[in-house]
């Protein structure tokens, strides 16, 4: 059994491997780095390639948002002065259309650690309509159902498709019969569900 569960574990991760690298050329992925800055209280974000706005924010081990901002696309590269946090472990938290990060840190005696290794990052779906076809493309971070859904600007549940057991999405929708407006794409999983607005003109 354990045997079985090793292979399944591996099996998912090699899946998990390769649907990353055919998303990883997609269009403005942000390239993000959180680092120390020197023997202080302070973290160094730095955010390349951004293509739309993002939001940063530091948080305590409640979940408890501390300093937060939203920043403009371009380059972005700030130091954040902690000196004023307890010693504690405390997250920092990039979100991008794309791609978001979490770096948890300690703040022991005056000093920040930061171990790479327990960094979180996912790729959020990419939605995009190009000439009236609305691409769906999203790596899942585990083998788990996936629901797509597209509802109008009243609510209107106008299609649906469930896929079962996929580790990456790519799926297209034609909306060349639906009137010009605003539509919700909706893309649902066990663990979180994702909303992108795409406008039919």
């Amino acid at each position: 059994m354990k045997d079985l569960k090793k292979m399944k574990t591996l099996f998912t991760a090699i899946l998990l491997f390769f649907a990353a690298q055919s998303f990883a050329s997609l269009p403005g992925l942000p390239e993000i780095d959180i680092a120390t800055v020197g023997v202080s209280k302070k973290v160094k974000v730095t955010i390349g390639n951004l293509k739309t706005d993002a939001t940063i924010a530091i948080s305590d081990s409640k979940g408890v948002v501390l300093i937060s901002e939203t920043i403009e696309k371009g380059t972005f590269g700030k130091i954040y002065n902690l000196e004023l946090l307890p010693d504690g472990i405390y997250t920092v938290g990039v979100q991008t259309t794309l791609k978001e990060v979490e770096q948890p840190l300690l703040i022991k005696q005056g000093n920040i650690a930061i171990n790479n290794e327990q960094r979180r990052e996912q790729l959020l779906p990419f939605v995009k309509l190009d000439q009236k076809v609305v691409n769906v493309m999203m790596l899942n971070n585990r083998i788990t159902d996936v629901t797509v859904m597209i509802k109008n600007d009243n609510g209107d549940l106008l299609l649906t498709e469930n896929l079962g057991n996929v580790v990456k999405v790519e799926k297209s929708y034609n909306i060349a019969a639906l009137d010009r407006g605003r539509y919700q794409v909706i893309i649902e999983t066990p663990k979180r569900t994702f909303y992108r607005e795409v406008i039919n003109d």
